[in-house]
């Protein structure tokens, strides 16, 4: 019997609605503003507790995923990828990756799709897609899961899933933006983490943190914002 789809509830589809809505009402990333120092050099400003005044900040951290571009110059756009949600009666312990993932991002992405696994609380997510264009992720479920089944056959007897999309902060050359904006006075990025902000994120904010607060921790030049 073929799987059937049961439409993502909350944690799926809205965090994506609620980005996007965070973005165009101000209630997310878009509270950030850009100001003009006193040497003509953009600097970073920082809307605080009353909508219609804006008090200078010495530093601030932009964090805004794939709407990083959207807010402040920064070569970083979406890379799509979508995930099948599902319940196995014995699901993989460890997580399981297809080789191949690094270069797939590395060249932009593509159509081409690469199974992963990873577990949580009983829930399985099932990957994965690197598209350049907002995908219809009930659409490609069911060949993620055709796919998977190949590595394990368990995916092709389920009786449902759920489905999702996903935007990944992707650089242009698919490294991280860490630290000071070359161009904005006072901005610090964290974003470009594609396919692996939770894994990178703690890391990245450590480093992050430390530049803004002068306590002498050294951002890679590899990883620096400074290099675009």
């Amino acid at each position: 019997m073929p799987a059937r789809h049961r439409p993502p509830g909350p944690a799926g589809g809205g965090r994506r609605r609620v980005g996007r809505a965070g973005t165009r009402r101000g209630r997310g990333p878009a509270h950030r503003r850009r100001g003009r120092g006193r040497r003509g050099r953009r600097r970073s400003r920082d809307r605080r507790t009353h909508p219609r005044r804006l008090e200078p900040a010495g530093a601030v951290a932009l964090a805004a995923g794939p709407w990083t571009a959207e807010l402040a110059p920064a070569p970083v756009a979406a890379l799509w990828g979508v995930n099948v949600e599902v319940r196995l009666p014995e699901p993989p312990r460890h997580v399981l990756e297809q080789s191949g993932i690094d270069a797939l991002i590395g060249s932009g992405g593509g159509l081409r799709t690469l199974f992963s696994i990873v577990t949580a609380n009983g829930v399985s997510a099932v990957g994965s897609t690197f598209l350049p264009q907002e995908p219809d992720p009930a659409e490609l479920a069911p060949l993620l899961l055709e796919r998977g089944a190949r590595y394990l056959p368990a995916l092709a007897s389920l009786e449902s899933f759920s489905a999702r999309a996903c935007p990944r902060p992707q650089s242009s050359d698919s490294r991280l933006l860490l630290g000071p904006h070359p161009d904005v006075e006072g901005l610090h990025l964290a974003t470009g983490h594609g396919a692996w902000g939770v894994s990178l994120g703690p890391g990245s904010a450590e480093l992050v943190a430390g530049a803004i607060l002068g306590d002498g921790t050294a951002i890679p030049p590899e990883l620096a914002a400074s290099r675009v």
